[in-house]
């Protein structure tokens, strides 16, 4: 079986999936990367080489020059990794033109048999026009756009992608499933298949860091779904309980609300900028816990990347994020925008040191040997392929 995956988001998730599924099958991934900066945020942190090559279908990226050494020696050449670079995703400006004609025209040459997008993008309309009998899945990370963030042109592309004819879904949780849909309404085969762990980040783990009693960390962009009010003043009742307590928000993101009366407190560190991987990792390695205070959710990266090292969360009851962070056994639960309950949960957890460690091996063993981990993923993915081109998977 020969698969394209596109992209131009959540590397962190597709970059694993494609090397476990290049074990079985013929994978080529594509990323969409443009002048403008989208697509190099996360694979290609070198991207200011990127103002020196020309607009156009890049095969075969040279990747000891445009990826980041630690991500080039997980990615260990088990697929091929093309870039189709654009001048700005306004995909239908004519200068993009030629750069969609030379990318489909590849498609069609190298015969795929289907076309997997980790996107919501403009160019599944080109593919589905120029390529319809080549069967296509597309994974949705948010059926809805989250609070703040309710954008006009992209609910119009999510809905007009949720309801193509002929297209299979992929969706990260029961819960998106379900707002999935009542947008499509059943119309359309769809499967969910969780995250796996970040894995690729132990390549940025140079030493062992030492957790730091009470350090409760936040991190993630920064944006008004996410609850940070709710949890700024929860810390000051964790505070008066435990005087050890440190918190830390760390993010790039503009912020709604005048956050100086917090951090003037003891105890509160604001890092408002982008976090580079490396510190990513060594933040999340000192951390006593991690904190989700969402207001509300479909789920979360953030839970994946911090699973990768078994830190506990104590993250709020909304959307897909109890069915990984399940309450007492990898973390705990409080309701949404209710302060004082998630305090009583940071309370309990860095109070209880039995509890805290069993939560860490069950983490362990959910994503390194259960039905989060890579291989499963892995399976589920390479399944749905199967069910999509009418095939029987013989091993």
């Amino acid at each position: 079986m020969k698969v394209a995956i596109i992209t131009n988001t959540c590397y962190e998730e597709i970059i694993p999936l494609a090397k476990y599924l290049s074990a079985d099958i013929d994978v080529d991934l594509f990323s969409i990367v443009s002048g403008s900066g989208a697509g190099k945020e996360l694979l290609f942190e070198k991207d200011d080489l990127w103002k020196k090559e020309r607009y156009g279908l890049v095969l075969d990226i040279n990747k000891k020059k445009y990826i980041v050494d630690e991500f080039n020696n997980y990615v260990d050449s088990g697929f091929d990794m093309h870039a189709v670079y654009f001048k700005s995703l306004a995909y239908f400006h004519p200068k993009n033109f030629y750069v969609i004609r030379n990318f489909i025209n590849y498609l069609r040459n190298e015969k795929y048999e289907l076309i997997h997008f980790n996107t919501n993008t403009q160019l599944i309309f080109f593919v589905k026009y120029y390529l319809p009998s080549i069967p296509i899945v597309i994974t949705i990370h948010d059926p809805l756009p989250h609070l703040g963030e309710k954008k006009k042109p992209f609910a119009f592309l999510n809905r007009f992608t949720s309801r193509l004819k002929n297209a299979t879904y992929i969706l990260h949780s029961n819960y998106s499933l379900s707002i999935f849909d009542t947008i499509n309404k059943n119309r359309s085969k769809r499967f969910m298949i969780p995250f796996g762990n970040h894995e690729w980040l132990f390549e940025y783990k140079k030493e062992n860091s030492e957790r730091k009693y009470g350090l409760i960390l936040f991190i993630g962009r920064i944006s008004k779904y996410k609850g940070i009010e709710v949890l700024l003043q929860s810390f000051r009742e964790v505070k008066g309980n435990i005087p050890d307590a440190h918190l830390i928000i760390a993010g790039n993101g503009n912020y709604w609300f005048d956050y100086s009366e917090f951090v003037r407190k003891d105890g509160v560190e604001i890092i408002n900028r982008y976090i580079p991987n490396n510190e990513i990792v060594k933040l999340i390695g000192e951390a006593h816990l991690v904190v989700l205070p969402y207001l509300e959710a479909t789920q979360s990266g953030v839970v994946s990347t911090v699973f990768t090292f078994c830190k506990p969360i104590v993250a709020t009851r909304t959307g897909g994020i109890p069915e990984v962070v399940i309450n007492a056994k990898t973390g705990l639960l409080a309701e949404p925008n209710n302060s004082m309950e998630l305090a009583n949960e940071i309370i309990h957890i860095l109070k209880s040191e039995a509890l805290y460690n069993n939560m860490v091996l069950n983490i362990s063993s959910m994503f390194n040997e259960g039905e989060l981990s890579w291989h499963e993923i892995s399976k589920k993915t390479i399944e749905v392929y199967f069910n999509v081109l009418n095939k029987v998977k013989t091993n």
